[in-house]
């Protein structure tokens, strides 16, 4: 769980200096330690949006969906 957090943290600061591929890649091993870790989700639900790269934005959204189902943000 410590490590999920970690990749969760250094995706954070990756996106914050518009490193988006690096940021993209941790999200996503965050999600591959913790798979319902709503907040890797999400932020890399809008990241992707943000790139326009609907398609799979669509895919992290419905999912942290199905993790929060009650999130204004989701």
């Amino acid at each position: 769980m410590c490590a999920a957090i970690c990749y969760f943290n250094l995706a954070k600061c990756e996106e914050k200096m518009q490193e988006y591929k690096k940021a993209m890649l941790n999200y996503k091993k965050c999600l591959v330690i913790d798979s319902n870790h709503f907040g890797a989700c999400l932020n890399l639900a809008k990241l992707l949006a943000n790139l326009n790269e609907h398609q799979r934005a669509i895919k992290y959204f419905n999912h942290a969906i199905k993790i929060d189902a009650d999130s204004i943000a989701a």
